[in-house]
């Protein structure tokens, strides 16, 4: 009984996480390609540069504040729902996915090398390819 019920559950948690990194692949060279036009380039220029003159740790913070930048639209995506405009919430969810892989992808290139200098970082980095190369080989 537990074994019928695993399966689907697991299939769906699959099919959930190669979205997710189907997602990442697709969208985000799109949305490096939108990065590259806008006239930032001196800011993100900084940026880099600023990133990468900062230990390991502290670039963890940095990886980390887009994802307390988007929590305002998380708790707007919320609101919404309760209050059952459900078309409002779903562009707002769709804002918030692609600002968030835009910017997500951004800082990642940006600070990845420092990030899998942490050895917990690169054992969990290890661990969600191993995830998403299983989830690909389940769904395949």
């Amino acid at each position: 009984m537990m074994r019928r019920i695993t399966r689907p559950l697991l299939i769906l948690l699959a099919l959930v996480f190669l979205l997710e990194a189907w997602l990442w692949e697709h969208l985000s060279p799109l949305v490096a390609w939108v990065v590259a036009r806008l006239p930032l380039r001196r800011i993100k220029e900084k940026i880099a540069a600023a990133i990468a003159d900062l230990p390991p740790a502290a670039t963890l913070v940095v990886f980390v504040i887009p994802f307390i930048v988007l929590l305002p639209l998380k708790f707007l995506e919320f609101y919404l729902l309760a209050h059952r405009r459900w078309f409002a919430a779903v562009l707002v969810l769709i804002l918030a996915k692609l600002l968030g892989l835009g910017v997500t992808a951004f800082i990642f290139d940006l600070t990845r090398p420092k990030l899998l200098q942490l050895a917990w970082f690169r054992w969990l980095y290890d661990h969600v390819m191993t995830w998403l190369a299983w989830a690909h080989d389940l769904i395949d």
